[in-house]
């Protein structure tokens, strides 16, 4: 009696071990996890990172022009800026107090700096003063800072999950030994105590055994033997048998988690390598491959009036699928503002642009695209009747639609300022700071070129007659001449006020004074075709083989301007450089108001 009780204390002793070194690769394991959950709220911290940057160029786009939009922006910038203090303090939870906890800690400044710069910005935006170039470096250099001191907590977060898998090993390999040693000490005690005994269940222990060791080597998919009885062996193979699953299942899980991080962090990645929306169309489509090789996948996009939708992207090797909907709010999951799955096309709440496809009934997921709350379009993605893609595809699918809608709208934002910064509101020429671009740009090249300087004749005249609408007209219609006139590669642009500029490249004064004859005679066509108040332009011309100094041609063309108005206006001068010493600025005497001197003897007669 007092074998069996040695033998069933061994066996508890046994079991005893095995939960202890299960316990101890459970502890490593949850560490794991843990180290996976700090990855990705860092990764959270790095998107809301970037919407905020958004958040600062949309309102440098609104500016006080739309009340109801500044008091969305301001809502959303809040929004995201508790969200990044509140990953900010889950982070510090997760990371105990070690090295990174003193990261975060530090970066805590960088936050709230960036955080109050953004507010800074969209507060002037709001209240409708212009932000400077300053305020917008000192957002791009609080980005920077933020950007290089998440960099830094994204390695330990690194080294933190390297040491996690580390420890994981480890444990399990003191693990193996520990069943090791227990197992042959069963078998010894059980040889020792009952011969009989020990032939029946020396198999069964080995075959535990066998099972113990391979799972401590990592193998979770070896099963323990059937023991059909309710003694301590039959426990132990059923317990290592449960253990095995829910080893299984949670590294499952494990796993499903890292490659859905690592698919997000490498596409945020590469999404911010893309600065054009066709650069970032093209990671689109390397991405919807890597999601899934077997589905055909298309990334549907509004156009500028948002009322039509186009194909921008498609699965590399499978194509698109073809949907049909024409419009973003058109699509069930735009409005519901959430992923939809449709498992049968043929199923009565299907989609209806689903059904009588030439493939046959087929599943679907689509997942909405969009910027800020605004709908940009929709991923979507068809397979076989029945069969939808696994739970970790549909996920990356989500991601790729959040990440995919985030910096689209932040690549069309940007190129909207770039063309503002670069374009003349009123009549949508060229400004005079992009002009002093293609100058520089022909210069540094030795390009030569033409420089052409317009005025239009008695505009102050013009405006006092008919009111300054009638003079905005004529503003506008003297561009359209310009780019009716032109040639393919010149560049006509708004000098300011009343005054235009043309830099033609390859040109020189004579062939400019065609471009200008060509322009003079378009211009008078319109004004006929149009019926508004009718106006002629002057025109001086240099080129770069009168000076190598811009400011000197435009001195040169400024002046061949004057003369054209001095000799009856409504024509073009070709500049000489020699007039140019003692000429009278135009500028000075353009406005004067004539004196007609015998209309004031006659009057005062």
């Amino acid at each position: 009696m007092s074998i069996v009780v040695m033998f069933m204390v061994s066996l508890g002793v046994l079991v005893a071990l095995a939960a202890a070194a299960m316990g101890r690769q459970a502890a490593a394991t949850e560490s794991l996890a843990r180290a996976s959950e700090m990855r990705r709220v860092q990764q959270d911290i790095d998107m809301l990172h970037d919407t905020l940057r958004a958040d600062a160029f949309a309102a440098l786009l609104l500016g006080s022009r739309a009340v109801i939009g500044s008091a969305q922006l301001a809502a959303d910038m809040g929004e995201h800026s508790s969200r990044l203090r509140a990953d900010l303090e889950q982070l510090t939870r997760l990371a105990g107090d070690d090295e990174l906890a003193k990261s975060i800690a530090a970066n805590r400044e960088h936050v709230e700096q960036y955080i109050a710069t953004v507010g800074s910005l969209l507060q002037s935006a709001i209240a409708g003063r212009s932000v400077g170039a300053s305020e917008v470096d000192e957002l791009n250099r609080s980005f920077e800072q933020l950007e290089t001191a998440l960099a830094a907590q994204t390695r330990l977060i690194g080294f933190e999950i390297e040491r996690a898998n580390l420890s994981t090993k480890r444990e399990g390999d003191q693990a193996q030994q520990r069943l090791l040693w227990v197992a042959a000490a069963l078998a010894l005690l059980a040889l020792a105590a009952i011969w009989m005994l020990a032939q029946s269940v020396r198999a069964s222990v080995g075959r535990v055994r066998d099972a113990a060791e391979a799972m401590a080597r990592g193998n979770l998919d070896a099963a323990a033997p059937a023991v059909h009885t309710d003694d301590e062996l039959g426990q132990l193979a059923r317990a290592i048998d449960g253990m095995a699953h829910n080893l299984r299942e949670m590294i499952g899980r494990l796993r499903a988690d890292a490659d859905r991080d690592a698919f997000g962090t490498q596409l945020v990645e590469a999404l911010e390598m893309s600065d054009t929306e066709p650069e970032v169309h093209q990671v689109i489509a390397r991405a919807m491959s890597a999601v899934a090789t077997d589905r055909p996948m298309e990334l549907l996009l509004a156009d500028s009036s948002r009322a039509q939708l186009e194909r921008a992207a498609k699965h590399e090797t499978e194509g698109a699928p073809g949907c049909t909907v024409e419009s973003p709010f058109s699509c069930v999951a735009v409005r519901r503002g959430n992923p939809v799955t449709f498992e049968n096309s043929e199923a009565l709440n299907a989609c209806p642009r689903l059904r009588g496809r030439s493939c046959g009934p087929v599943s679907a997921v689509c997942v909405p695209v969009s910027f800020m709350g605004r709908a940009l379009g929709v991923l979507h993605t068809t397979g076989p009747q029945g069969q939808l893609p696994a739970a970790e595809q549909i996920a990356q699918l989500t991601t790729l639609g959040i990440q995919s809608g985030a910096r689209i709208g932040t690549v069309r934002a940007f190129e909207r300022t770039q063309i503002q910064a670069s374009t003349d509101s009123l009549t949508g020429l060229a400004n005079r700071r992009s002009l002093d671009e293609v100058v520089h740009t022909l210069m540094e090249s030795g390009t030569p070129y033409a420089l052409v300087m317009a005025d239009l004749d008695h505009f102050k005249r013009l405006n006092d007659s008919f009111g300054h609408e009638a003079g905005d007209s004529a503003l506008r219609v003297f561009a359209d001449a310009m780019r009716q006139s032109v040639r393919e590669n010149d560049h006509p642009a708004r000098w300011g006020g009343e005054e235009f500029a043309i830099v033609m490249p390859g040109a020189d004064a004579a062939a400019a004074l065609g471009v200008v004859d060509r322009l003079r005679a378009r211009l008078a066509e319109l004004l006929l075709a149009t019926g508004g108040a009718g106006f002629t332009a002057s025109f001086g011309i240099a080129d770069s083989n009168m000076s190598r100094l811009f400011e000197q041609q435009v001195r040169i063309a400024d002046d061949a301007l004057y003369r054209s108005k001095e000799e009856g206006r409504d024509r073009a001068t070709i500049g000489d450089p020699l007039y140019v010493q003692g000429a009278v600025p135009r500028r000075d005497t353009e406005q004067r108001a004539g004196i007609n001197m015998k209309a004031m003897a006659a009057a005062a007669g």
